[in-house]
């Protein structure tokens, strides 16, 4: 169910420019597909709901949406920063822009992980939290530095930096979101009710950036041959 609701809106993000503007649980239904024969377990049918909010994507849009997310996957940040811009976000934060529509830390940002201690002490998601920590270069002490190498007062001290470098990185974020155009606002609407519904399946196995890159890298082909109106 999860690999075909990831593949479903990342046809209509990449491929269609149709997207269903508000995919939350309930406008979502899933039954058994009595049409497609299966030796082994029972194939789902996934049926959308509630066609009131919808946005049209040209294709224009889509294919900066196709090179913004790949060059994220392969750490291009010469291509992230202008596809960024060209999507409406400010240039010094096309790195949260495109963490943003990914929801995917950037290759580069993996060392900034976030260590459990920290884990509740900003509501932001991870991935933001990883991009604030690589614009200060700011790498967290570890576990075991953390309990058994700094004091009380050490440790309220960091926590008080790391919250106001997430203020900072949240008041970056609502001015992005303030400027997003419309049809970026809504799209972003639509990966978050997906991602969020993956997050409560929990189905670890489910690999969303392969799936969402291998509709991403077909629709690049299809503008590449021209099959699609450009």
């Amino acid at each position: 169910v999860d690999e075909k609701l990831i593949r479903l809106f990342a046809e209509q993000i990449f491929r269609t420019g149709f997207v269903h503007a508000d995919p939350h649980p309930g406008n979502v239904h899933v039954r058994v597909n009595k049409n497609q024969k299966s030796k082994g377990s029972p194939q789902a049918q996934i049926i959308l709901l509630d066609h009131g909010l919808y946005e049209n994507l040209l294709s224009e849009e889509r294919k900066i949406l196709c090179d913004l997310w790949m060059a994220s996957v392969t750490n291009n940040h010469i291509v992230m920063r202008q596809t960024a811009t060209a999507l409406g976000a400010p240039q010094k934060d096309y790195e949260l822009f495109c963490t943003l529509i990914t929801m995917k830390p950037l290759p580069d940002t993996e060392k900034y992980i976030i260590p459990s201690y920290a884990n509740d002490w900003d509501s932001l998601p991870p991935e933001l939290q990883m991009i604030a920590l690589k614009s200060r270069k700011l790498q967290m002490p570890s576990e075991d530095e953390y309990a058994n190498n700094m004091t009380n007062e050490q440790r309220a001290e960091l926590k008080r930096d790391y919250r106001r470098l997430m203020d900072k990185k949240r008041i970056a974020l609502y001015h992005i979101l303030k400027q997003m155009p419309k049809t970026m606002f809504l799209l972003l609407r639509n990966l978050n009710a997906v991602r969020n519904t993956l997050k409560i399946h929990n189905a670890p196995d489910v690999d969303r950036t392969r799936i969402m890159t291998e509709v991403c890298q077909q629709a690049l082909k299809e503008f590449q041959t021209k099959k699609r109106k450009i």
